[in-house]
């Protein structure tokens, strides 16, 4: 389980570059609409703390890229 004091430092840089003097607009997207976003950030929850770049797509993000690229749909169950 993630700590939420580990990413206290980042939410306060992400504040600091809302406050600015420009336009941000920050929406969110379902999962189901990108699944290759949604792999490499859990992907990356495995990482340590820190910068980390990579030279190349990581083999298990490659095959939710084509899927997002040729639009495939997956239905999101939502209980209330």
């Amino acid at each position: 389980m993630v700590n939420p004091n580990e990413f206290s430092t980042l939410i306060r840089a992400i504040q600091e570059l809302l406050r600015r003097n420009w336009r941000v607009e920050i929406t969110n997207v379902y999962r189901e609409a990108n699944f290759a976003a949604d792999n490499l950030a859990t992907l990356a929850c495995s990482f340590p703390l820190g910068l980390h770049v990579l030279n190349s797509t990581p083999k298990e993000v490659l095959q939710f890229m084509s899927q997002d690229t040729y639009g495939v749909v997956y239905l999101r169950l939502v209980i209330s």
